[in-house]
């Protein structure tokens, strides 16, 4: 029998007002299908980030302190990346100048919280520079952009690559304004299946779609054009399309099992017309590949 791999780059919570709901469908998917779905950490898996941005106020709201602190207590011994294929690296944020081995993430103990100045924080903060003539890691100084980690140059991503003998490297992260961004040469993508951020930009969001012969087809969901459609009254409108997706690969997986597949992140799934509106990074759909955590 087949196996279906789903590979979830979460940042789900904060940056919207149901990461409750959305955290509770992730997990609702994991217990479901435990050998089936894997759930990578994003930059917001952080109490020291959560607590500040929505998500502890939420939970307050909702239920309790103790249920802020238990769902933190889940971020804190989540994977931080993954091989799929043995190829192609998912990760949530970026590369660092810490890591030459891919083995060292599996040395990394947990559970844990995300100690600055470490390969952890820069896995989940460090971002591809924008300037792509910059060579190396620039560390970033605090109080500008992001105030942690690194901005690293195309030559850092074939050197990471070549070393680990991969061939291409998938993150989230950042909103791109088509959905998906290449860099280094198409050796690394930057996803966010969004759109519409916060309600706020006009950004598309995309699906990245690897066949078994690890053809690239990118599914690209189109901005609303009314910005502000993630209003409580507001139509599902795109977020429709990318949880009608997502549930048509769960029956494709549930029904028949002949196909592999990882989705890597998604940002709105709306139910029953109900809009989630909520922030999670990249969807990619992988088929016929196994991933290795």
């Amino acid at each position: 029998m087949s196996v279906v791999w789903y590979d979830v780059l979460i940042c789900a919570v904060d940056r919207g007002k149901q990461s409750l709901e959305v955290l509770t469908l992730l997990f609702a998917f994991k217990v479901k299908y435990p050998k089936n779905v894997c759930l990578l950490r994003g930059n917001h898996e952080d109490e020291r980030i959560n607590c500040l941005h929505g998500f502890l106020d939420e939970c307050l709201h909702t239920y309790s302190y103790n249920t802020w602190k238990a769902v933190n207590d889940v971020f804190n011994v989540m994977p931080l990346a993954g091989i799929v294929g043995e190829r192609i690296f998912c990760v949530h944020g970026g590369l660092s100048p810490r890591l030459v081995s891919i083995f060292q993430i599996q040395d990394i103990h947990k559970p844990t919280g995300v100690p600055a100045e470490t390969l952890l924080e820069d896995l989940l903060w460090s971002d591809p520079a924008e300037d792509a003539s910059q060579t190396g890691f620039v560390k970033r100084s605090r109080g500008l952009k992001r105030g942690c980690s690194y901005d690293f140059g195309p030559d850092e991503v074939e050197k990471f690559l070549q070393r680990n003998r991969l061939d291409m490297m998938v993150r989230a992260h950042e909103v791109v304004q088509d959905g998906f961004e290449m860099y280094a040469d198409g050796r690394l993508v930057t996803l966010f299946s969004a759109p519409n951020y916060c309600g706020e930009y006009d950004n598309a969001g995309a699906i990245m779609c690897v066949d078994e012969e690890y053809v690239i087809d990118f599914k690209v969901l189109q901005p609303a054009s009314d910005q502000h459609f993630v209003a409580e009254n507001a139509p599902a409108s795109v977020h429709d399309e990318v949880c009608s997706y997502m549930l048509r690969c769960f029956v494709t997986m549930t029904k028949y099992r002949t196909t592999r597949l990882a989705m890597i992140g998604f940002n709105k799934i709306t139910l029953h017309h109900t809009p989630l509106k909520n922030k999670c990074q990249g969807v990619v759909v992988f088929h016929h590949h196994d991933i290795r955590l």
